[in-house]
């Protein structure tokens, strides 16, 4: 985790008992909220089966047993998937189709009364005998007597009571012997090596009956066996996620953190087993906030450090008010009713180096998140944030008292780095703070623009609010930061060798084989920018049904998200049509094999026409313009015919 990623975090660990009790009564609030689901309020939480988000049973139509923790088949399906894929021309969606459902394993649920002893589980589930029971039924095998299983039952007349629940803080099975442990933790008290030394007398087999013979439990260190009692993980039980044992706070964090999950269009699966592993550690550890564990993310495993963050953002925005986050040096675009496509809500902006730059920075974005005409993007955030961050990095270096005190800048500071910038922009050298994965940036024209006109833009709005009046920043700083002439070209053409290079059928076969090995249709976008000149983002956020024919003219519809045109219809070729007919085919085949179905006419509305890879559970998320971008990148590589952009496409008049 990085420092800056680092920094929110500790502001919300180490609450006081005050804070804790403020937050949990905030959660409990909001997760009794009437649109709520009741099953976010319990402390053992049962999913059923089926439930959209949190669903536990094999993909297989009619199997209600429990999928696996990495994919949707159960295990005994999932060996038959590995088997049935080894033959020729076989496909998922007809294994779903035909797979025929297993039964649930009953280790995996609760374990049913004893059919004598109501108040006993049962030991062995088949015969359905508590351990005393079942005892008595060995005694009588072993014996060989003359004796059916009808006629034991027949004499079974008495009802044994009961031994009380399981002592294991985070279970809620019964206990099956005199130790108070549950059939499940008895066995993990044992392979633990029996800490404390509990244990039951020599000789004890099960078959005697409490409260007429007296069993003596012996302990050796009671405070040991009581630790382990608190912090064993409960018993595994299908479609459940169990937070008994856990702090009030640390419970209502995550439900709060499912509930927040479940409300996601763009989500990961979340598996009950990863959940429920992310419980036990806050078990073990003994923590008052889910938040303590991430203060060391390296001791976590991949699958907890991925939910906690999650969870940890979303606590955050609750947490957190508006004005402790300005304090704190961060923004929460959610605080304002906005989450930006593709993005948290979560902006630092602590590295920029001084706090009442900070403060301009952050004051500037807040309003813009406030006006009825709020940016549509984030770019308008982490532009201003670097331009903040540029200069500020600048005057720490030549201002006095590294540029704290607004009040001794003069205008020779700001003359002072439009020179040093524009000096790094001539000679291509690296930026003082802008980096990207870990390294320095190279300032170009373009980054060279956006510092000078945001920086500009942020100061400008200081001095007209009078901001900078307050805080003691002179106009004279302020005006002496130019505006940006525009230096570069704008995108020419593709020269016709590149045109013909890039059209040629055995280079997009190469795009196809070698750039996209999974088939997500990179050469289906390609084709169509060409043909249509259509940016970018609008070819690869198309739906599935976005080609129709009227009047023998095939038609393509699309949103022009960028000038507000919305299903917007442009005529195609027919060759061009006939190819997404191919691609929509596939889509709807990898939809098949994911759910075993067709998909129906609401969902093939929403269905995405080269839908993404990751955090798309129900395929109504495209893949992002970065993605093809970074294909098409490598794909020129190996043809070796120079640096270009998709986007360039866009000038082409199509044959």
């Amino acid at each position: 985790m990085s420092e800056a990623t680092r920094a929110p975090i500790q502001l919300l660990v180490n609450a006081s008992a005050r804070e804790r009790r403020d937050r949990l009564e905030i959660l409990t609030a909001l997760l009794a909220a009437p649109g709520v689901e009741p099953v976010y309020r319990e402390s053992v939480l049962h999913w059923p089966g089926d439930h959209p988000v949190y669903g536990w049973f094999c993909r297989v139509n009619g199997c209600r047993a429990a999928r696996t923790n990495t994919v949707d088949l159960c295990h005994l399906h999932r060996a038959d998937w590995r088997t049935a894929k080894q033959q020729p021309g076989a496909t998922r969606r007809e294994f779903l189709r035909t797979a025929q459902p297993k039964v649930l394993d009953l280790r995996l649920m609760e374990p049913p009364d004893c059919r004598f002893c109501p108040e006993r589980p049962s030991r062995h589930l088949g015969l359905r005998l508590c351990l005393t029971h079942f005892s008595r039924w060995n005694k009588v095998l072993f014996r060989k007597r003359d004796l059916t299983y009808d006629e034991f039952v027949a004499l079974q007349t008495e009802a044994l009571p009961g031994y009380g629940d399981c002592l294991v803080a985070g279970c809620v099975g019964r206990a099956d012997s005199p130790l108070r442990l549950c059939y499940v933790h008895d066995e993990r008290y044992r392979n633990d090596g029996r800490p404390g030394g509990a244990q039951r007398p020599a000789g004890w087999g099960g078959d005697r009956v409490v409260g007429r013979e007296p069993v003596e439990i012996t302990c050796t260190a009671p405070d040991a066996f009581r630790h382990w009692c608190r912090t064993a993980r409960p018993a595994s039980r299908a479609g459940t996620v169990n937070l008994l044992g856990l702090a009030p706070l640390v419970q209502a964090e995550i439900r709060f953190g499912l509930l927040a999950h479940a409300q996601k269009a763009q989500r990961s699966a979340w598996p009950l087993w990863h959940i429920q592993a992310v419980a036990n550690l806050a078990r073990l550890r003994g923590v008052n906030s889910v938040l303590d564990l991430l203060s060391d993310p390296a001791a976590l495993a991949e699958r907890e450090r991925r939910i906690l963050r999650e969870t940890a953002d979303e606590l955050r925005i609750v947490y957190v008010t508006e004005q402790e986050a300005k304090e704190a040096g961060f923004l929460e675009t959610e605080h304002y009713g906005i989450r930006y496509k593709r993005r948290s809500s979560h902006f630092d902006f602590t590295d920029v180096p001084q706090r009442w730059l900070r403060d301009l920075l952050w004051d500037r974005v807040a309003r813009r998140l406030r006006s009825p005409q709020a940016p549509r993007s984030p770019q308008h955030i982490e532009c201003g944030r670097k331009a903040c961050v540029e200069l500020g990095v600048f005057l720490t270096a030549v201002a006095p008292g590294g540029g704290h005190d607004p009040t001794v800048l003069t205008a020779d500071h700001m003359r002072r780095f439009v020179a040093d910038h524009n000096k790094r922009a001539r000679e291509g050298l690296p930026s003082l703070a802008i980096r990207r994965d870990g390294r320095p940036m190279k300032v170009t024209g373009y980054t060279h623009r956006q510092v000078f006109n945001q920086a500009r833009s942020i100061l400008r709005d200081a001095l007209e609010t009078g901001e900078a009046e307050r805080i003691g920043l002179s106009r004279e700083f302020i005006i002496a930061l130019p505006t940006a002439r525009r230096s570069e070209r704008t995108r020419s053409p593709f020269p016709d060798p590149v045109a013909r290079a890039l059209a040629d059928e055995t280079n997009l076969q190469l795009l196809s084989d070698r750039f996209d090995p999974n088939d997500m249709g990179y050469r289906d976008i390609w084709e169509t920018l060409v043909f249509t000149g259509r940016r970018a983002s609008e070819v690869t956020e198309l739906r599935l049904e976005c080609t129709s024919i009227h009047r023998r003219v095939p038609f393509l519809w699309h949103d022009q998200t960028k000038v507000g045109n919305l299903d917007e219809a442009i005529r195609i070729p027919q060759r061009l049509y006939e190819r997404l007919e191919q691609r929509k085919q596939i889509t709807i085949e990898r939809f098949e094999d994911l759910y075993g179905r067709s998909p129906g006419p609401r969902e093939r509305t929403g269905l995405a026409l080269f839908p993404s890879p990751q955090k798309n559970p129900d395929g109504t998320v495209a893949i992002t313009y970065s993605i093809f971008g970074d294909a098409f990148r490598d794909w020129l590589e190996a043809l070796d015919i120079g640096a270009w952009v998709p986007h360039q496409a866009r000038h082409i008049v199509s044959a």
